[in-house]
């Protein structure tokens, strides 16, 4: 067993009273919290289910689970979680005292988004697909500070506000109806129980001996209260972080709470750990002359453990086809010299869009890799259709879900018979109950959609019927038999049968799985389990690809960090200001930190994102960066990391961005705005007029036999006049049209018809 240094010895000591460790990269944390977790119960302090420790990834916390495991022995570990896991099981336990029935159910970003344009339909609010993502994405800042409805309708100002404000009432009552919560509501309606039940609070304080935060920089204002309500009077709690790596602002964190908890805790103990383990000298010196000058950090200095003296390297390429090639003999060069594994190598990105030409040099330099972050498994279509299917039997107010499997597979049950059936449960049935009635009233229905519905209903009442004593596999198998689910993949869809139906087999498997290890076997856990599930830890011998976000938490023998270029990393928003350059900072000190042995940062002078090749100006934070501490590779393209000698836009260029609406990374139109080149000149844009055709603003319905896969198009890039360059996510023929689904950078997913987009490659 590891000894501990006096500063991590200092923080597992600690007994009683708030604590906050300020943990840097690579310092140990872990260890300081399973090791403080394991003396408490070995001491006698706590037991173990007393004890609650969380943080934010499924990943951490099973590691937590298992090094405290290997110190204590087989014991009940469940109390060591995600914060939503720890939410989602207070819930399961008592789930009258969160206003819900068992069997509820908890919709993922696809259910939300699903749920909100049904009702911006019904409130006549705008419905196409960036409409219900901007609005899911304002349910959610909402829900990341734990506002109620009367919050959101006292700030309303203006019509949009209140437009708003309606629409949150609505989604909030529709899921109270459809006994379902979404993922933020797990922890903002903790917090509104907690802080209105005070004999429940009273009992769940109860059963809380100490509370320990990971990543507590990451803490939103919801997450912040919730760990005040557990704490009470003891103040029992340890926060863990590092202010210099919090890097979530964009989805409510808030870097302010480290300090908060100074404040609003009594007599807190500081302790900094400031030993870097993994890191050598020089990696670590480069990464914290980046956040040195970040305002309002809370000090401290971090220390190499580890001895070498390997620079961090530096490589300037022409353009994004050079640095992908670089990245790739790098990576040849690192097996075949030193024996490193391929997984234990990663390159980091800002956007994801940069990871095309990465994917293909390293696919023709015969090197195995991986997109880590990439379509999870849970949120591949036939394993949302099935989850829906086991959701419904479960929870038959689960009208979302119930939605999706209406006409899976084909039934005949299309938008107007759907439409009818919504009209006739309004009274207050859920669709699912109200298909008896439905089909003694209705007299308008085809024989085949009657014959549908009739069977759909009898299904689902012998689905409930077993799912009582069942298990998910059980139940999965029993759907699948009756559905012939299988049958309708390979017979609808046979270009992706093979793979899809392997998706049902390793779903089925994951059940069993589930079963045969979990303790609670029901499928209301498997459900939960899926619903919190994150697929950012896959297994696999690789190189790794992934979004400096996607990184947090992992460390590796060589990084290469690309694109540090001044609009790219530090990326420019929209609205930028100082608390965004700051986060960007301390995004690529968290970036510099995952590498072990060797750190090559690299940059291109010319980059094609999007469709659009223009040159580039380097990021100011590679200036900062002391020059003993790097080396340039001998193919770098210049050593002048202000890049002095860049060439200047030239006319054509400047004529095709004033041409295009929106660009890459500011969706402001042209007109609105004024780009800098690198003399600091405007350069103004004229309005565009938005065209009459061409863009499809809503999801219209068309029967299923004209649904025709035209998927030679899908993964290919094309520009559209107005949106700019996306990338293609499907594809559907409709007689002689091709519908293309794109999705366009920060603007989202808009259906448009092939005939009006220049496809790119």
């Amino acid at each position: 067993m590891l000894q501990l240094n006096p500063q991590q010895a200092l923080a597992v000591a600690h007994n009683e009273g708030p604590m906050l460790v300020l943990a840097g990269a690579g310092s140990g944390k872990t260890r300081v919290i399973t090791r403080r977790f394991s003396r408490l119960v070995r001491e006698g302090h706590a037991g173990s289910r007393s004890i609650v420790a969380v943080t934010f990834t499924n990943r951490a916390a099973r590691e937590m689970r298992e090094r405290i495991a290997e110190e204590l022995g087989d014991m009940d570990l469940r109390s060591v979680s995600t914060f939503h896991s720890s939410c989602a099981r207070w819930m399961r336990f008592w789930p009258h005292q969160f206003g819900l029935r068992s069997g509820f159910s908890i919709y993922d970003d696809a259910d939300r988004l699903s749920l909100v344009r049904h009702l911006c339909r019904e409130l006549s609010l705008p419905h196409d697909m960036a409409a219900g993502r901007d609005f899911v994405r304002r349910i959610e800042a909402n829900k990341q500070r734990a506002a109620r409805i009367v919050d959101v309708q006292q700030e309303a100002r203006g019509n949009d506000a209140e437009a708003f404000a309606e629409l949150f009432e609505c989604y909030q009552h529709e899921l109270l109806r459809a006994n379902a919560l979404d993922f933020g509501d797990l922890i903002a309606r903790t917090v509104h129980t907690l802080e209105d039940n005070s004999d429940f609070r009273s009992m769940i304080r109860g059963r809380i001996s100490h509370l320990m935060v990971d990543e507590f920089q990451d803490t939103n204002e919801a997450q912040f209260r919730l760990v005040q309500l557990l704490a009470g009077d003891s103040e029992n709690v340890v926060a863990v972080g590092d202010d210099d790596q919090a890097i979530y602002a964009w989805r409510g964190a808030t870097v302010e709470n480290v300090q908060r908890f100074i404040r609003e805790f009594t007599d807190v103990t500081t302790v900094a750990l400031e030993t870097n383990y993994r890191s050598q000298p020089p990696i670590l010196g480069a990464a914290h002359c980046v956040v040195e000058r970040l305002p309002d950090r809370l000090p401290k200095k971090m220390r190499a453990h580890r001895e070498g003296t390997t620079p961090v390297q530096v490589f300037i390429a022409a353009d994004e086809r050079e640095e992908a090639d670089f990245a790739a003999r790098t990576l040849l060069g690192l097996r075949e010299e030193l024996g490193v594994r391929w997984d234990d190598c990663a390159i980091f990105y800002r956007t994801n869009a940069q990871s095309r030409v990465f994917e293909e040099r390293l696919r023709g330099a015969g090197v195995p890799h991986r997109v880590v972050g990439a379509t999870s498994f849970f949120e591949r279509r036939e394993v949302r259709d099935l989850i829906a299917w086991m959701r419904v039997v479960v929870n038959p107010d689960d009208n979302t879900s119930f939605r999706r499997i209406v006409n899976v597979p084909t039934r005949g049950v299309g938008k107007g018979t759907l439409d009818r059936m919504e009209a006739f449960a309004a009274t207050g049935l859920s669709l699912v109950e109200s298909i008896p009635q439905f089909l003694s009233t209705a007299t308008r229905l085809n024989r085949r959609t009657r014959a549908g519905l009739k069977k759909l209903g009898e299904i689902l009442d012998d689905a409930r019927a077993e799912a009582g004593d069942a298990t998910a596999h059980e139940l999965l198998t029993m759907i699948l038999e009756r559905t012939g689910y299988l049958s309708w993949i390979a017979e609808t869809d046979r270009e992706n049968a093979d793979d899809r139906i392997l998706n049902v087999d390793s779903l089925l498997l994951a059940a069993r799985e589930f079963a045969e290890e979990g303790e609670d076997r029901s499928v209301a856990a498997f459900l939960e389990y899926a619903s919190l599930r994150h697929e950012t830890d896959d297994d696999g011998d690789g190189v790794q690809l992934m979004t400096v976000h996607t990184a947090k938490g992992l460390e590796f023998a060589r990084v290469i960090v690309t694109g540090l270029e001044k609009g790219l990393f530090p990326l420019e928003r929209r609205h930028g200001s100082a608390a965004d350059v700051a986060e960007e900072r301390r995004l690529l000190y968290v970036a510099m930190t995952r590498a072990k042995d060797g750190l090559t940062l690299s940059a291109a002078r010319s980059r094609r994102l999007y469709g659009r090749s223009s040159p580039t100006n380097a990021s100011p934070f590679l200036a900062e960066l002391p020059t003993e501490l790097l080396t340039f590779a001998p193919e770098s393209s210049t050593t002048d990391l202000s890049w002095t000698d860049r060439p200047q836009p030239s006319a054509a260029w400047q004529q095709h961005r004033a041409a295009s609406e929106w660009d890459e990374f500011d969706q402001r139109p042209l007109h609105e705005r004024r780009d800098q080149d690198s003399e600091g000149s405007a350069v103004p844009g004229p309005a565009v007029e938005v065209p009459d055709d061409g863009v499809v603003f809503d999801d219209a319905y068309y029967p299923d036999a004209a649904q025709r896969s035209a998927a030679a198009y899908v993964g290919r890039f094309a520009e559209h006049k107005l949106f700019g360059a996306g990338k293609i996510v499907d594809a559907d023929r409709t007689g002689e049209r091709v519908r293309l689904t794109i999705d366009f950078p920060e603007v989202g997913e808009k259906k448009v018809i092939l005939k009006y987009v220049t496809l790119l490659d």
